[in-house]
């Protein structure tokens, strides 16, 4: 565990770095599932361009490939982006685990996300 959050401290460092890095550039050659969503959990900790580029790609792919991976989604709603707003209000995300899900939902309030009134009142 120790080994694993040194190189997540080290991931973050590159990836709050100014220089453009290369890890949201392996994401799309990586082939392993659990490395690309260990970049996007990384990268949901960062509020730069770039990553909100990768999200936005990201979101785009899994909504039409029916995946469900929470990063992606969370960020981009955080920026109240209408359709990762809706996927949030679906429900598919309750999983996430009470605290994260929660927070989630709050943004449907800071966002005036109407469609959420059904998700907020059960």
């Amino acid at each position: 565990m120790r080994l694993a959050q040194g190189r997540l401290g080290a991931v973050c460092l590159q990836l709050g770095s100014r220089r453009k890095h290369q890890l949201l550039v392996r994401y799309w050659k990586e082939p392993k599932s659990p490395i690309r969503e260990g970049i996007e959990h990384v990268a949901y900790h960062f509020d730069n361009a770039e990553v909100t580029s990768l999200m936005q790609r990201v979101m785009t792919q899994q909504i039409k490939n029916g995946e469900k991976e929470y990063w992606p989604i969370a960020y981009l709603a955080k920026k109240c982006n209408e359709t990762a707003l809706k996927e949030l209000s679906s429900g598919r995300y309750r999983g996430e685990g009470s605290l994260q899900y929660d927070t989630s939902v709050e943004l449907f309030g800071k966002c005036r996300f109407r469609p959420a009134t059904q998700v907020i009142a059960t």
